[in-house]
Parts: structure tokens; C-alpha cells; sequence
């Protein structure tokens, strides 16, 4: 995914997610997986093999062994084919790349920095 500072997200070997890197590399990589609900999907970290959790506190960190609630995001077009809007099951807030640091699960708007280009590999 590349967020709207043109850098991609990443999910480091800690977990932290964040966006800010030039490249895709492994770390860079995540597989978007149906959950069975409508237009909701989890993520997977390629970089540590982990689902993506968008706790209820905003934190959004790939550190999970299977998909449950907090792991679930419902993913909306943002008025492209290319830009995506995420909004996590945990606590309804849109997801955010914050100016390229941690990504958090805390704005009650999808601006700018909550829209995210998906990448296909």
C-alpha cells in the first residue's frame, strides 16, 4: 500500500507499521485477505507472517496470530479504482498514515492522509 506521502507502508520485524519507505521489499508486502463479510478484508504482514490489528486505542500493529474482531477493516473506495479508504471493525475510525510516521487507527474522517493506493504484486 502507498499512502498519500508517496512513501509505502511497512510492517517492521517488531510490528510497528508505518509509512515510510521509497521501495517494496518484503517488509513493504501484505496479502489482503476476505473475511466473509461484506467489503470487510484483514491484512497479513509478508514481513513476519502476522495479521495487522487496529486496537481500540488507535494503535495499529502486525502482531496477530489469527483474524478477530480488531483484525477486521472494512475497506471503502475513495473515488478511484486505485485509492482505498480503511476503516477499522475495533473501534469505526478511519485508518491514517499520519505524515509517514506509525499508522493509527484514530481519525473520525477519511482525509488525505487516510487514503492509501493498493499495490498489487
Amino acid at each position: 500500500m502507498q499512502a498519500a506521502n508517496l512513501q509505502y507502508v511497512s510492517a517492521e520485524p517488531s510490528g510497528n507499521v508505518v509509512a515510510n519507505r521509497n521501495a517494496v521489499n518484503e517488509w513493504e508486502k501484505f496479502e489482503l485477505i476476505p473475511t466473509g463479510e461484506l467489503y470487510t478484508f484483514a491484512l497479513k504482514a509478508k514481513s513476519n507472517g502476522k495479521y495487522v490489528s487496529f486496537e481500540p486505542n488507535g494503535r495499529v500493529v502486525a502482531d496477530r496470530t489469527s483474524i478477530g474482531a480488531w483484525e477486521k477493516f472494512i475497506l471503502y473506495n475513495g473515488g478511484d479504482n486505485r485509492i482505498y479508504v480503511l476503516q477499522a471493525l475495533s473501534n469505526g475510525r478511519f485508518i491514517s498514515a499520519n505524515g509517514g510516521r506509525e499508522l493509527t487507527a484514530n481519525s473520525y474522517v477519511a482525509g488525505s492522509w487516510e487514503r492509501f493506493v493498493i499495490v498489487y504484486f
